[in-house]
């Protein structure tokens, strides 16, 4: 296997065990476990790993070792932050251009979650409830602001993973409020739909920091 290819592998498959919480935050990772399990030499991992860094998904001490980057409440409201200045944004700027048929989707993606009540909320939390904001960054034209919000929602999934099974009268309650949301893009009210949603982020920082401080003793 040439050694971009080795490099990618390295990376995605780090990048995701990271923000699918297989490897904890504050956990070590070693180089040598790390080019076993990838089947891969040094030098790919060392890269991968640099990436990641950059990513402020590891954190390199030379001589001392690597560690997955820990989540702090800073970190949180930093990454919410982010979000609550942007999401809206993209709503106000590119509402129009947003797909009536893909927002209906979604929409009746939510209703499903609401009408069936699903047991696992941890699946249906991280891979389905968040395709609302994946598609608003999709929407938007800007690749500094994408780039940007796409590195946040990296760490933001990490908390997701974390506090998901905890969490599930929140859960219930956000499909409502995409739905809510939805509706008022789908009638062309971007400031109301962009007000609801810096709303719906606030609510959704301060519950997940809750309950990393309650049930994780995390701090």
């Amino acid at each position: 296997m040439e050694h971009g290819t080795l490099k990618e592998k390295a990376y995605t498959t780090i990048r995701k065990k990271i923000i699918e919480c297989e490897y904890m935050p504050g956990a070590v990772l070693s180089e040598n476990e790390l080019m076993n399990e990838i089947g891969s030499s040094r030098t790919p991992i060392r890269e991968a790993l640099n990436r990641l860094e950059q990513e402020e998904l590891v954190k390199i001490v030379p001589k001392r070792g690597i560690w997955v980057s820990e989540l702090t409440t800073g970190m949180i409201y930093n990454i919410y932050e982010v979000r609550i200045l942007l999401e809206p944004y993209v709503i106000r700027e590119y509402g129009s251009e947003m797909s009536a048929g893909s927002l209906e989707d979604i929409k009746r993606l939510c209703m499903d979650l609401l009408n069936n009540k699903q047991e696992n909320v941890l699946q249906y939390d991280m891979d389905t409830s968040e395709k609302l904001h994946l598609y608003l960054l999709g929407v938007c034209k800007n690749t500094f602001i994408t780039n940007l919000v796409k590195n946040v929602y990296d760490q933001n999934y990490r908390m997701g993973t974390l506090v998901a099974g905890n969490r599930e009268e929140r859960f219930f309650e956000s499909q409502k409020e995409h739905i809510n949301i939805i509706n008022y893009i789908l009638e062309k009210n971007y400031d109301t739909a962009a007000g609801l949603l810096s709303e719906h982020l606030v609510k959704s920082r301060n519950e997940g920091i809750e309950l990393m401080m309650k049930n994780l003793q995390w701090k």
